[in-house]
């Protein structure tokens, strides 16, 4: 029996240096990865290539530390099939005291706005206030190194569902079968639904924050809208998890102040549930309300 117990004993201790020994190689090999990448950026003249003349933007924010890998993000959007108008950064107005200087070498193409705080929504609520309907507006995460064909997907099933919310990979409800929830790793928004005029509940602050009680349920704040307003939405990728990865490349920052290591204010996994439930009883009532 003793001897059983010092051979379990023995394999759990080889099977915690296994999982220690592959966490350093995979540590290693990210931090060759963004070595390289970063070293390619660099050296990349960004302003010197062509913007292609279309009405493509995108629109994303960051905070804290996560500002300083946000130039991998750029670099693939920048060298997408089809490269975006403009990419539109929003900051928290007075976060930062300065920028990381990479975040130049990409000229006018980069706009960066600071807007009053909105958490994570600050990612497509301004974009969506200032735009115009013709245009086609993309928002996104700031954690993750997307695909070259990220924007040439989004658009080509935009093209066939021209009514619909388009996002880039989501789960399919397994009740109806219709797609239920879009997601932050690529959005492209339906403009004759969400704007100001049309449904301007959907843009108040004390509606999706200050009445939820968190600041980065944008996500179900504007699944749980399509569903109120009967808007369909279409994935590209119907298989999340295989397409998340798969299809990215996640950035080291992606969990250092997102869902689990964030204060409370902002950790969905704290109370997440119940605030979702919030999210619906209040638009429940503004669908209400609307057909008083």
């Amino acid at each position: 029996m003793f001897s059983k117990f010092r051979r379990l004993a023995y394999y759990g201790r080889m099977f915690l240096d296994f999982l220690k020994t592959s966490r350093k190689l995979a540590l290693y090999a990210e931090s060759r990865f963004l070595y390289e990448a970063n070293r390619r950026i660099l050296t990349t003249n960004y302003q010197s290539e062509e913007i292609e003349q279309n009405d493509i933007i995108i629109s994303f924010t960051t905070h804290r530390e996560r500002i300083h890998y946000v130039h991998y993000v750029l670099d693939s959007l920048f060298f997408q099939t089809i490269r975006p108008q403009e990419v539109r950064l929003y900051l928290t107005q007075g976060e930062y005291q300065s920028l990381p200087k990479v975040l130049k070498k990409f000229g006018s193409w980069l706009k960066i706005i600071e807007v009053e705080d909105l958490g994570t929504f600050k990612k497509f609520i301004p974009a969506l206030q200032d735009v115009s309907r013709h245009q086609t507006l993309i928002s996104l995460d700031d954690d993750l190194i997307y695909p070259p064909d990220f924007v040439q997907k989004l658009v080509d099933l935009k093209a066939r569902h021209q009514d619909s919310m388009i996002t880039f990979m989501a789960y399919r409800d397994r009740k109806t079968g219709f797609f239920d929830r879009v997601t932050g790793c690529g959005i492209l928004w339906n403009l004759d639904v969400f704007n100001t005029e049309a449904n301007p509940d959907f843009f108040k602050k004390e509606l999706f924050i200050d009445a939820v009680g968190l600041r980065n349920l944008d996500d179900a704040w504007t699944s749980f809208y399509c569903k109120a307003l009967g808007v369909n939405i279409h994935a590209v990728h119907e298989n999340y998890l295989r397409t998340y990865y798969h299809r990215f490349i996640p950035l080291p920052s992606e969990v250092l102040h997102a869902v689990s290591m964030a204060k409370s204010e902002l950790n969905i996994r704290r109370g997440g549930r119940k605030a979702e439930k919030r999210i619906k009883k209040i638009i429940k009532e503004l669908m209400e309300k609307s057909t008083r």
